[in-house]
Parts: C-alpha cells; sequence; structure tokens
C-alpha cells in the first residue's frame, strides 16, 4: 500500500473510506515507468484491471506531457468511458491527442446522454469530429439533444429506453426483451417505461419485480409506487434534486405534450448533484464558477476581480481607520482590537443584526454596555458578542467610546465620563453613562 493511501488510512472518517478507492502510488509509477520505455504490453497490462473512472483520474494527476504520451502508447485500447468519465478541463487536451479512429471507436460504444456530455463543452471543430463518428441514427439523436437548452433534462436524458403498452403481460416483456436486438438496448436499465397508446408514460416496472413475478401477471399489478416524470425542460439541478428526495434509480423524460422522448438515470443525477456541491463550496470559498481541478492561471483570472475589490475595499477601511489615529494613539488597545472585530465581523455575523440603517445599530446599544458590564456573556451569552461584531463599521464607534469608558472608569473610580480627561471629545449624553 503506498505512503499516500497509509496516511489517509490513519484519518478517520470519510478520508480512509476513500483511500481505498485511490490508485496506489507504485501502480502510478509503474505506468509511468511502461510509458518512460514505451513498454505497450507491460502498459496495456497495468492498465486493463483498472476501471475507466481510475484511468480518468490517473490523466488528471499526471502532467500534460507523461500523459500525451500515455494516450498515444494506450492507443487503440483507449474506452469511450474515459472521454465520460474525465474532468472538463483537461477533456478537450484528450480528444486532440487521440486519433481519428481511437476516437470513432470510443464515442461509438457510447450511450447517446455521454456524447452529448462529452461534446457539449467542446469547440466547433472538435464537435463535428465526434458527429462524424456516429451513426446517422445516433447523430441525429445527439444532434435532437443538443437542441435543447443547457443544463436541462434534455440535455441529461439518454435517449435509449426501453418500454412497452399497458396491456402487455409479465411474459410478453419478457420474451420482447429477449428478441430485441442487442444493440437497440440500452447497457444497462433499470426500469421498463409502460406507456398508452399515445406514448404517455404511465407508470415504472423494476426489473426485479419482473424476474420473480409469474408470466400471466399484468404489468400494471406490479407497478412501482413512486413514479415521477421529468419535463425535457426542467433545469438539471432540480432533477438531481428530485432523484435524491424521492429515492429515484430512473425517471422518463416528457417533451410539451407529454410523450416520452428518454429516461434519466441515478448516475447522471448524481454527477449533477455533485457539480452542484462543489460549485456551492467554490462560491463559499468566493472562487465562483469552475472546478476543483482547474489549473492555476484559470482559477487566478476568476479570483482576481474579487481580489481587486477586496483590496479597494480594504484601502477604503484603512482610511476609515485612520480618522481615529488619535483615538488609536491614545489608546493602543484599539490596534490590537481592530483586527479582532474584523475577523469576528465575518464569522459570527447573522442576518438578524445586519445593519438596515443608523437606528439598528443602536437597537443593541444596550446590550452593547451590558456586555461590557458583564464580560463573561454570562447573562447574554453570544447574541451579544454577536450584535457587537455584527454591526462592522457601525459598532466600531461604540467599541472605541467603550475601551475609552474602561480607562475612565479606572481613573474616575464611578464617576461620570463626561467630567473626565479622556473623554471629553463631545460624545452624546447618552454615552456618557454611570458605570457602576
Amino acid at each position: 500500500m503506498s505512503d499516500q493511501v497509509k496516511e489517509l488510512d490513519e484519518q478517520p472518517g470519510d478520508a480512509s473510506e476513500r483511500a481505498a478507492y485511490q490508485l496506489e502510488r507504485k501502480k502510478v509509477a509503474a505506468i509511468l515507468y511502461a510509458v518512460d520505455i514505451e513498454d505497450r504490453d507491460k502498459l496495456i497490462e497495468l492498465m486493463e484491471p483498472l476501471h475507466p473512472a481510475d484511468i480518468a483520474d490517473l490523466l488528471e494527476q499526471i502532467n500534460a506531457f507523461d500523459r500525451s504520451r500515455l494516450i498515444r502508447l494506450y492507443d487503440l485500447e483507449f474506452d469511450g468511458e474515459i472521454l465520460s468519465e474525465l474532468d472538463e478541463s483537461i477533456r478537450e487536451e484528450v480528444i486532440s491527442v487521440l486519433t481519428p479512429q481511437v476516437l470513432s471507436d470510443a464515442v461509438r460504444d457510447l450511450d447517446s446522454d455521454d456524447v452529448v456530455d462529452l461534446i457539449e463543452d467542446l469547440e466547433g471543430a472538435q464537435q463535428e469530429q465526434i458527429l462524424d463518428a456516429l451513426e446517422d441514427s445516433d447523430r441525429a439523436a445527439v444532434e435532437q439533444a443538443l437542441s435543447w437548452p443547457e443544463y436541462s433534462a434534455g440535455r441529461l436524458m439518454q435517449r435509449e429506453v426501453v418500454m412497452a403498452p399497458q396491456h402487455w403481460n409479465v411474459g410478453q416483456a419478457i420474451d420482447h426483451l429477449r428478441a430485441t436486438p442487442e444493440d437497440d438496448l440500452p447497457d444497462q436499465f433499470y426500469h421498463i417505461v409502460m406507456v398508452d397508446p399515445r406514448l404517455h408514460p404511465v407508470g415504472n416496472v423494476t426489473l426485479g419485480k419482473l424476474m420473480r413475478s409469474k408470466r400471466d401477471t399484468r404489468l400494471t399489478d406490479i407497478l412501482e409506487e413512486t413514479f415521477q416524470i421529468i419535463p425535457a425542460d426542467q433545469d438539471e439541478g432540480e432533477v438531481a434534486y428530485a432523484f435524491n428526495q424521492y429515492h429515484l434509480i430512473s425517471a422518463p423524460v416528457v417533451d410539451g405534450e407529454g410523450r416520452l422522448i428518454g429516461v434519466i438515470t441515478i448516475d447522471d443525477a448524481m454527477v449533477v448533484l455533485d457539480e452542484e456541491h462543489e460549485e456551492d463550496i467554490l462560491r463559499l470559498a468566493g472562487v465562483g464558477e469552475g472546478s476543483l481541478s482547474d489549473r492555476v492561471i484559470g482559477t487566478t483570472k476568476q479570483r482576481l476581480p474579487w481580489l481587486a475589490v477586496n483590496l479597494i475595499t480594504s484601502i477604503a477601511a484603512s482610511m476609515v481607520i485612520a480618522q481615529f489615529e488619535m483615538a488609536i494613539a491614545q489608546i493602543v488597545a484599539l490596534a490590537v482590537l481592530m483586527p479582532i472585530v474584523a475577523s469576528m465581523g465575518g464569522n459570527a455575523e447573522h442576518p438578524e443584526p445586519d445593519c438596515g440603517g443608523p437606528c439598528h445599530c443602536y437597537q443593541g446599544f444596550d446590550r452593547i454596555e451590558h456586555l461590557a458590564g458583564d464580560p463573561a456573556g454570562m447573562s447574554g451569552g453570544f447574541d451579544q458578542w454577536r450584535d457587537l461584531c455584527g454591526c462592522d463599521g457601525c459598532c466600531w464607534r461604540h467599541l472605541v467610546w467603550l475601551a475609552r469608558a474602561g480607562i475612565c472608569d479606572r481613573g474616575c473610580h464611578g464617576r461620570e465620563y463626561g467630567g473626565c480627561r479622556a473623554c471629553r471629545n463631545g460624545h452624546s449624553d447618552r454615552s456618557r453613562t454611570h458605570w457602576g
């Protein structure tokens, strides 16, 4: 087992569980060594046990030079499933390295939804290259799928679907499946979609129920309880939510007139769900749209505008702080408190205490005074700290007089702040509170 896998095994949680499915360093090193010595037979021997997803991970991990040499040496053994598993950031590069013959053989074995996912982000020349490799019927199906809006269920569905009329029984359905040519059936399917004479889907029959039922059982008697119909123009994010919410395995897709035109399977829905989660994580990190495997240049271009905005706002904040130069010079503790307020203002902020105007800040004024008198927060706790840190610039003014108030309190022994030397700066009557 590699050092990387051993290290992950020592970590609790999901990391150690994922390590069991990661490529070992020794395996990757052996593959790269076979590429270095141009031993094609050894490379095929090492790559043959790997799943297409593992090969895609391998291609994503190595550099562009080694990736190009590996693809050329692997040549005709390259599988179309590898292309569908590749991240979009390097898929175009890999396709440009493949020879036309290898690319044609690879895409012919893919389902229509995988072909659509493969070519929708490619340039026009590469799209035509892949479309030319398809048969006329497959090309027409892919072009029709591309006519649907981007990020819609029409783009996500596959055209290969197994259907049966309402009046059939189990025996008729099984005989139909056995008599249908293998090329006319999808490689993997989970349901038989029942349709009415107008091709409107009315239910799903799982293969498990089909195989354990008697031949004379009507299909309508063994329909799935959970049945969802997906409109072709529905957003793919909503489709993924429906699969996750209702625990779907597959769902029929219908056009504007309600006729069956395809099916979406759980593997495609989970890919969308992962992309949605990744996009949310990137937005939380302030990166915006992109991919975790994007290159440094691409990520820099996405981050640069926001970094520039952050720089401008930081300069503006520094200019505001400069207005309190005299106060900071007199009370050095304020310089220590400034980064605390800045960090806590962003981390502890809650929608409730947001400043909607000047009056909103003063709504928490009494609580700030109480917080100063109760530093442990025993009587108010988190809410008071939240109000103090949540009002950002407005409460910074309060923090200034609070710091001064503490000094005055120590120097004046409970006298009114307005009579103290450090507090003669024009505070309002409300700020001149007697601290007991």
